[in-house]
């Protein structure tokens, strides 16, 4: 490399670069993609989008009912949610009345975990639905700039980061869950903020309190989210040296989870994390990492890679992460996001799953996206250098894009993919393979849901093997991806 040399010049110029080069070849998509503020724009721009059809569309699933719980928060001040159902709050978010979702542990106070109304009300108190909506676009447009800055501390190209922050706002669970009034949606954008603080270099007093404050509100949002949260928490605390770190990032999470802890011991008599449902056991426990990693990875209703195909990038970005030499703050940031990762997939995937239900595909991996993109950079940067691979990932792009474009229009289909094949092939639903049929009880075994899981496996076992190839990245290596 010849002194004086921009490594960033020579860096991935970001996904998709061969097609558009053949489509516009006068459009350096490098340079498209270098100034930091446009995937930040064209998020606005497509959150905007979704938003509107979102709006038509109207909530769905606990969507109304934690707007009930804003709502009562604004209206009355309080949580006692029985009084807005009387005035059918709900017609006006879901077209219809709908019964209330009551606590076991207080029978005049919702099932749901009061923190998405507490962080929520203020703009629901602007402009109700619409309010929530609203900074919802703006957070999620904020945590793909927040992601590419994390992308660019592990060596990836400023150009090549933003694409890549940009197209996985389209996959599958972010673009399905991103205006979805859930805990998952906050959990995610709070994750993104997690890791721009982790990567960040100035007021480092200021950035260690914010990141343990952010992990405290994270583990408060939902009991499923505290694994997440604590792994985050010791890999923050690892990265920033144990000494210096700890007391500052400790504090303030034990601190917000305390507070929370009352909070829920107040209306739910009771200082476990898991107070509104009662029980841990009926949070879900009792599931089986059998049914879970396949359902999570291939089932075609809820699995990740069906609907989400980009994310086989995780293969490769992991097994270069393996052989990589790279000890220092951005190898160990790497190896933090993969922990998390990891943590978090397996203490979902034990939990009870919902069988046949009306749920968005791999909704409870949501909250972890961010860590999953900063894996799927490098393996996607790793394997771009091959170019029959760049079609490939140019085709999975298509895919991804099919699916983003088909669900705008058809809303149900999210829901239930099988049912949206089987609409379009005309193949009876029960022809089409499920995980959840193929373990539940109550339904006959289909052998044809392992066809699915064979053949992403033959994938993942081919990108494996070419990020094993191409794992070790020196500088010179990325200098010469291009």
């Amino acid at each position: 490399m010849s002194p004086g040399h921009d490594e960033t010049t020579r860096a991935p110029a970001g996904a998709f670069k061969p097609l558009c080069d053949r489509l516009m070849p006068p459009l350096r998509l490098r340079t498209f993609f270098q100034p930091a503020w446009l995937p930040g724009l064209a998020s606005l721009l497509l959150l905007g989008l979704m938003a509107r059809v979102n709006r038509v569309h109207g909530t769905t699933g606990d969507e109304p009912h934690y707007l009930v719980m804003m709502d009562s928060l604004v209206r009355d001040g309080d949580l006692l949610i029985l009084n807005n159902h009387e005035r059918e709050i709900t017609r006006d978010f879901f077209g219809e009345q709908l019964a209330p979702h009551l606590s076991h542990a207080a029978p005049d106070r919702s099932l749901h975990f009061p923190m998405t109304a507490l962080l929520l009300a203020p703009a629901y108190a602007l402009d109700r639905h619409d309010g929530v909506l609203l900074l919802l676009v703006l957070l999620h447009a904020c945590a793909v700039l927040w992601l590419r800055a994390a992308l660019i501390h592990l060596g990836i190209a400023p150009a090549a980061a933003s694409a890549v922050a940009f197209v996985w706002l389209l996959t599958v669970p972010w673009s399905l869950m991103a205006l979805q009034v859930y805990p998952d949606s906050l959990g995610l954008v709070l994750v993104a903020a997690v890791l721009r603080l982790l990567v960040g270099k100035r007021k480092p007093i200021v950035r260690t309190m914010l990141t343990g404050l952010l992990l405290g509100i994270l583990a408060s949002l939902h009991v499923k989210f505290y694994p997440l949260a604590i792994a985050l928490l010791a890999g923050g605390i690892w990265l920033g040296g144990v000494r210096r770190a700890w007391p500052v990032m400790l504090f303030p999470f034990l601190l917000v989870v305390a507070l929370n802890s009352i909070l829920l011991a107040r209306l739910y008599g009771s200082f476990w994390p898991w107070a509104p449902y009662g029980s841990f056991a009926s949070h879900g426990a009792g599931g089986s990492l059998l049914l879970g990693l396949p359902a999570y990875l291939a089932d075609l209703q809820y699995g990740l890679l069906p609907q989400g195909p980009l994310w086989l990038a995780l293969v490769p970005g992991v097994v270069v992460l393996a052989r990589s030499r790279d000890r220092g703050p951005r190898g160990r940031f790497a190896w933090v996001c993969l922990a998390a990762g990891l943590i978090h997939l397996l203490a979902i995937a034990n939990t009870r799953l919902d069988l046949f239900g009306w749920s968005t595909a791999a909704r409870n991996l949501t909250v972890a996206v961010p860590v999953g993109v900063a894996i799927a950079g490098l393996g996607l940067q790793a394997t771009w250098r091959r170019r029959g691979f760049r079609w490939f990932w140019a085709l999975l792009f298509v895919w991804q894009l099919a699916l983003l474009v088909v669900y705008q229009f058809d809303w149900w289909g999210r829901y239930k993919l099988p049912t949206l094949l089987a609409r379009w092939l005309g193949v009876p639903r029960e022809s089409v393979p499920s995980f959840f049929d193929y373990f539940h009880p109550d339904a006959p075994p289909d052998p044809g849901a392992w066809v699915l899981f064979v053949a992403f496996a033959a994938v993942a076992i081919i990108l494996g093997v070419l990020g094993w190839r191409l794992g070790r990245l020196s500088p010179e290596d990325r200098a010469a991806l291009n």
